[in-house]
């Protein structure tokens, strides 16, 4: 493999090249890219603004780790796997076994709360979703 060196005075595109293949070296992570490289979280995400190619190939490769993701589970589901069949129909969307609860408040606000459990839950997001917002304390 090539040796990669970052140096701060390499074009934009020879400094996100660098990262980029650095980038699919550590799985896609850009944090792990970043360390490797020793610079800032923060500097990918301005690159991402200044140079729209490097913007569209880390959507592009993020697009494919979807898209891996989702074969697994596909083969996963086909196979028998309770847990990831339960994962698919909990979140993807229109399968109707999702376990979110709507409220719609006075305001005609709505409300989603995940992940309730017991019919105790449920009356709390209730009670919550009746109290005036004038009683809250800030």
């Amino acid at each position: 493999m090539k040796e990669l060196i970052y140096r701060p005075e390499d074009s934009i595109k020879q400094k996100t090249d660098v990262f980029l293949a650095i980038m699919e070296h550590c799985d896609g992570s850009i944090a792990a890219a970043t360390r490797k490289m020793g610079v800032s979280t923060s500097l990918p995400y301005l690159w991402m603004r200044q140079y729209p190619p490097f913007k569209e190939a880390i959507e592009e490769y993020r697009r494919m780790v979807i898209n891996l993701a989702e074969e697994k589970l596909i083969e996963k589901i086909k196979a028998g796997d309770v847990s990831c069949i339960q994962f698919a129909l909990k979140y993807m969307k229109g399968s109707g076994y999702s376990e979110h609860i709507s409220i719609e408040h006075t305001l005609n606000t709505a409300f989603v709360i995940e992940g309730v459990d017991s019919e105790d839950d449920v009356q709390e997001v209730i009670d919550i979703s009746k109290m005036n917002f004038d009683d809250i304390d800030e």
